[in-house]
């Protein structure tokens, strides 16, 4: 089967879910909207085809995107997939269901419905039309899946809701010793790996952080990611007297990023819309108590213990959960990890799960084929 991934650029998440479905046997042809490195894309990705990008530039708006929608039909036609797997939806899903609808699986990514649809009403406008077209829909949760139906004002009788879940390279395993080279043998470490997008909320991170140290000097705060925010985060934690206590860990490889939790006392993340987070089921699967924001996505997975919750923005109750949770009782500690790891191996195993994508995937292939369709209006 030819599967065609239709997306915005070259992310670790569409690395990860390269490697997933070439490993199924699927012959997979990439199309990032933006550039991408050919030459490390090649070794990265060896029996994944690489078509020409339309090379847009990271926030394309409706006439860039309309006016890519020719060149992108013809390399979509060229290369004939049986099947297109296409998000975010506020670019890659709106060229994929302006060409190929009958073909498509739109793949949200959570912060194209949760978060750009929210704060660009042409992004708004593009997901409307974009939903109201079509066939099949994959959301990683029911309160994506939610808001992808009362943006298309309909239920969708094909919905495929399953977590992007844990690969076994996800899973957290101890092996930095990190806190024995930073001196936190005897701290209790928040983590947060969310990097230092504006969506991600870092300085509620650090503002939280610092109210809380101060009740408890014992706590030090790791913080994973690049660019975004970082320089005012990194003049914010000097101003706060942190730099002693606070650690920027700059951007990591998926094995030392996982090694972080599973050295790591508390999870903590602040940021304004998730889906269901890798991160998080990262952290449900290293056993942490997790400090997040209230969003339906987070209660999906942190109900009935383990999650203290906080109103986007809050940094005080941000900073009451990660006070109370950095003093849980072993016992307690112990508890919570048990009922996460349950929770994370019943419903967040990749290779579990695949097989309910895959018979969505191979459903679609099932219909007309792309070349008997009209010719795509430039």
């Amino acid at each position: 089967m030819r599967l065609l991934y239709l997306t915005r650029s070259h992310t670790g998440h569409d690395a990860r879910w390269l490697r997933v479905l070439a490993g199924r046997g699927l012959q997979v042809g990439f199309l990032p909207l933006q550039a991408v490195d050919s030459t490390s894309f090649s070794r990265e990705h060896p029996g994944v085809d690489l078509l020409a990008s339309p090379m847009m530039r990271s926030n394309a708006g409706t006439t860039l995107l309309e006016a890519a929608t020719a060149r992108v039909g013809l390399q979509i036609r060229a290369w004939n997939p049986d099947v297109i797997v296409a998000g975010p939806l506020t670019d890659a899903g709106y060229l994929a269901m302006r060409i190929a609808p009958e073909r498509t699986l739109l793949m949200s990514w959570a912060f194209d419905v949760l978060h750009e649809a929210i704060v660009d009403s042409a992004a708004a406008d593009r997901v409307r039309v974009t939903l109201a077209a079509a066939h099949y829909v994959f959301a990683d949760c029911e309160a994506v899946l939610a808001h992808c139906e009362a943006l298309a004002g309909r239920r969708f009788r094909q919905a495929c809701v399953v977590p992007w879940g844990l690969s076994e390279a996800d899973k957290p395993e101890p092996h930095l010793g990190w806190r024995q080279r930073f001196g936190a043998e005897k701290s209790k470490v928040v983590l947060c790996p969310r990097g230092f997008s504006p969506v991600y909320r870092p300085e509620v991170v650090v503002a939280s952080f610092a109210q809380a140290f101060a009740r408890n000097e014992s706590l030090r705060l790791w913080l994973a990611g690049s660019d975004g925010l970082q320089s005012p985060v990194e003049q914010m934690v000097n101003d706060l007297g942190l730099r002693g206590v606070v650690r920027f860990l700059g951007r990591l490889n998926q094995a030392d990023l996982a090694g972080c939790f599973a050295e790591a006392d508390v999870y903590l993340s602040c940021a304004d819309s998730d889906g269901t987070s890798i991160s998080l089921l990262q952290a449900m699967y290293a056993g942490l108590p997790c400090v997040v924001t209230d969003l339906p996505s987070n209660h999906e997975w942190l109900e009935p213990m383990g999650g203290w919750f906080a109103a986007a923005g809050r940094s005080e109750e941000f900073s009451r959960g990660l006070s109370e949770a950095a003093d849980l009782s072993p016992a307690a500690r112990a508890q919570i990890a048990a009922s996460h790891r349950a929770r994370v191996g019943q419903r967040a195993d990749l290779a579990a799960n695949l097989p309910r994508l895959l018979q969505t995937i191979e459903t679609i292939a099932g219909r007309i084929p792309i070349h008997s369709r009209q010719p795509v209006a430039p």
